[in-house]
């Protein structure tokens, strides 16, 4: 016998409910007795107080169960319309079809017990008839005295259902049929922000991993994608309740620090890595560590034998977002490891290995940074060849600003519209010159950082570049001297600046040099220099 108390204060009158339905005539009885327990009777049950006024008031739940018992349940559609009596469970026409219901499998469940040979008493009851285009059962299968595994019991269910559906002449809707277990999760697909993982069946209160693992972007990358335990009550059909496993994404330092450690030039899709690199590179919330990964990537990149045009239009975009970033995490990123100088210099040498046709050129415009490239052996490049950014200084650079000239060069535009310029005569272009002749030009120096900055402990504290940075290099990105002397023209930033000095800028000791360059000519906007070697050049000037 089990007995179930109940009392209310300020109601009017209370039901019970079980599973969530008013019990018939058990209105404002405090005491409910079951004299004694059968299986439907396993269920949730509470009392609903009526008060004059106001919402009803929910007493808290009893869960009843028998121990030692397994519950299943079953679902299946009957092809038949649903009508009134369906759903009237007092309606003997009601009592009838489940009745026969019920007859139908306990013979089909017991013929095939005897022909397993297993033990153990089936008890089937039908919970309720729902409408769903046809007639749902909703039936419970209780299996008590079982010596069978809970999967052996489930494939016993499983195995009647299919049979009865079979014999049924399309009585049974053959895709509506389900067997869930209250201590056995079943296999399970969860959409997971990373794509559909699968779990195992499990038994309840167990743990499992899906499958699939952590894409590399995630904290917890080569991890699981999911974790999920098996939660049920016992009477109630369990199911996986999945969590993310992946810790959610890395942040754009983690990131950088990741593609730094896995990156293998050789093997790896370096265009793959460099996509993902230039999308991170513009992410504001990098700090100085991210900064160094990301221009060691770069360094890295110096090392492809062939790199394609991809690749170098990729490192040219990542080097410009680089370039935007303070100055403060650029330098403190030359300071850890001189990561700065040599990515800079490992660009140099991709722009020298990048295959470019003869009589064809490479070019990639970016926000911060031009880069061109042609092969020496295209038509008149012999003849000596002019380099140039045309136009105001603005934000940002134009694809519309550079020109390229292999010929008149004694005539070229090196007016007031001159941003950068560079000119390499026929003497310096000799029978020995092979592979590409590249150019670039940087807006600013973010990128060019000096182990000492210039006058930080002399008193010229103002002497700064005032210029773009503008660069070039005939098949080597070694500074040798040159046959003949190149011509660089630059316009100044700030035109009230003073004291031009022609310099450029020398990787060995991470500082600007004047050897080997002289300033010919001087104006408010712009200067001109010679210099007898190829690097980066710039005008370094007091501003006020």
């Amino acid at each position: 016998m089990v007995v179930l108390n109940c009392e209310f204060q300020d109601v009017q009158h209370f039901d019970w409910w079980r599973d969530g339905k008013k019990v018939p005539d058990t209105r404002d009885i405090s005491n409910y007795v079951i004299d004694e327990m059968s299986p439907p009777d396993q269920a949730y049950y509470s009392c609903v107080g009526i008060p004059g006024n106001g919402p009803h008031i929910e007493s808290n739940q009893a869960l009843l169960r028998i121990t030692g018992m397994s519950i299943f349940h079953l679902k299946f559609k009957l092809v038949r319309n649903f009508t009134t009596f369906h759903a009237d469970q007092e309606s003997s026409d009601y009592k009838t079809l489940v009745r026969a219901i019920r007859e139908q499998f306990e013979a089909v469940f017991q013929a095939f017990k005897t022909e397993s040979d297993t033990n153990g008493t089936i008890y089937l009851h039908v919970n309720q008839l729902l409408p769903d285009d046809g007639v749902l059962v909703d039936m419970r299968a209780y299996i008590a005295n079982s010596s069978m595994t809970t999967q052996e019991e489930m494939d016993l269910l499983w195995s009647g259902l299919f049979h009865v559906e079979e014999v049924s002449d399309g009585y049974l809707d053959p895709s509506i049929l389900l067997v869930l277990s209250t201590v056995l999760c079943p296999n399970t697909s969860w959409s997971s922000p990373y794509g559909t993982v699968q779990f195992s069946s499990g038994d309840l209160h167990s743990w499992s991993e899906s499958s699939g693992e952590c894409p590399w972007f995630t904290v917890n990358d080569g991890e699981p994608i999911a974790r999920a335990v098996c939660y049920g009550d016992y009477i109630s059909p369990c199911a996986w309740v999945p969590s993310d496993n992946c810790g959610g994404n890395k942040t754009a330092n983690q990131l950088l620090i990741y593609l730094r450690e896995n990156l293998n030039t050789g093997e790896s899709d370096i265009q793959d890595v460099l996509s993902q690199l230039m999308g991170i590179s513009q992410d504001m919330n990098i700090t100085s560590a991210g900064v160094g990964a990301a221009f060691d990537i770069i360094h890295q990149t110096g090392s492809i034998s062939q790199p394609t045009q991809e690749n170098v239009a990729s490192v040219v975009d990542i080097v410009s977002n680089l370039a935007a970033l303070d100055q403060a995490l650029t330098m403190d990123a030359e300071m850890m490891n001189g990561a700065v100088s040599r990515a800079t210099m490992a660009l140099e040498n991709i722009l020298l290995a990048v295959n470019v046709p003869s009589n064809q050129t490479f070019q990639q415009v970016a926000p911060n940074l031009v880069v061109q490239v042609i092969n020496s052996e295209s038509d008149s490049v012999g003849d000596g060849i002019g380099f140039s950014i045309i136009g105001n200084d603005s934000q940002s650079f134009d694809e519309s600003d550079i020109q390229l000239s292999t010929n008149n060069l004694s005539n070229s535009n090196l007016g007031g519209a001159v941003q950068a310029a560079i000119i390499i005569g026929p003497e310096t272009i000799d029978e020995g010159t092979m592979g590409n002749i590249a150019f670039t030009v940087y807006r600013d120096d973010a990128l060019f950082v000096t182990d000492d900055q210039v006058g930080s402990n002399d008193g010229r504290r103002n002497i700064t570049v005032n210029t773009n940075i503008i660069g070039a290099s005939l098949g080597t990105s070694e500074t040798t001297p040159l046959n003949a002397s190149v011509t660089i023209t630059l316009a100044h930033k700030q035109q009230n600046a003073t004291n031009p000095q022609c310099v450029y800028w020398e990787y060995s000791t991470n500082a600007w040099s004047s050897d080997g360059c002289d300033m010919t000519i001087t104006s408010e906007t712009h200067t001109e220099c010679r210099c007898n070697h190829l690097t980066s050049f710039a005008v370094l000037m007091v501003r006020t």
